[in-house]
């Protein structure tokens, strides 16, 4: 699967759809890290006009990644 956002601004979708990739089916099983990185480099595609949108967007899928948690973005 490959997901491209071709106005990415600030990311929103671009995270939401990596961390339900990245989702286990089950509550116990998780995803290797190395798996998670594959996911990001190779299936979540952004851009956009602004160059600081992109940039706002990359950090905020590697900051996901890093986590490991999905973020609390509207709590």
């Amino acid at each position: 699967m490959t997901v491209l956002d071709p106005a990415c601004g600030s990311g929103i979708f671009l995270l939401e759809t990596f961390e339900r990739l990245i989702r286990p089916k089950a509550s116990d099983a998780s995803l290797p890290f190395d798996a998670k990185c594959e996911i990001l480099q190779r299936c979540i595609f952004g851009v956009d006009r602004d160059p600081e949108a992109v940039l706002i967007t990359r950090l905020l899928l590697q900051f996901s990644l890093l986590a490991g948690r999905q973020l609390p973005l509207f709590n």
